[in-house]
């Protein structure tokens, strides 16, 4: 399973994940090629942090030639739900990985995406939200987003809060684990700590 926390900082998006990869309760591995991380880079300078089960999570990343549109025009949630979405649900669809019942995604799945200062979240039930400063997806979250109450400067976080609400994730689900991967949109360059 996984935990992706995004927060804004004074100079852009800092975006934060564990490198846990679970099946099922006896299976943990880690794996820190960035092939296998839950933050990929995507054109444009776009970061897309998922999680929930592979085979629905890599359809969007490995779909960079449907960011690559974008040209130089901001990352906008009108671009998401226009360009991005009907394409996912679509290859979703074809794949059977739609639950049934409601058409949400199956297995679990969703993202963040972040540009610049630009902040969203793409649900399971296929809405986009932009977010004015910070967000958690996947296991553990709640803690995480104990931290997102408690340690904002000004709507604004840094490095050791990330760092604080990723640990705190890890500490409370067996699903989420360390070593832990950053990288903000400012410099796209992973930072890999340890503990």
């Amino acid at each position: 399973m996984s935990i992706i926390i995004a927060a804004k900082t004074e100079d852009g998006v800092l975006m934060g994940a564990d490198t846990q990869t679970s099946r099922g309760d006896r299976d943990k591995i880690t794996s820190l090629g960035e092939n296998n991380l839950k933050i990929t880079r995507m054109p444009h300078g776009i970061l897309l942090g998922h999680a929930g089960a592979v085979r629905v999570t890599q359809i969007l990343a490995c779909h960079k030639d449907w960011f690559e549109e974008l040209g130089d025009e901001p990352l906008t949630k009108r671009f998401l739900v226009m360009r991005i979405i009907p394409r996912y649900y679509r290859e979703l669809k074809e794949r059977d990985l739609l639950d049934a019942e409601d058409s949400t995604v199956q297995y679990g799945g969703g993202f963040i995406v972040a540009q610049g200062d630009r902040l969203f979240v793409l649900n399971g039930d296929f809405s986009v939200d932009e977010v004015p400063s910070f967000v958690s997806i996947g296991c553990g979250q709640d803690a995480a987003n104990l931290v997102r109450q408690t340690r904002a400067k000004d709507g604004t976080y840094e490095r050791e809060e990330t760092l604080l609400a990723l640990r705190l994730s890890a500490s409370v689900d067996r699903a989420v684990g360390a070593p832990f991967v950053l990288i903000d949109t400012k410099d796209l360059q992973f930072e890999y700590v340890k503990e």
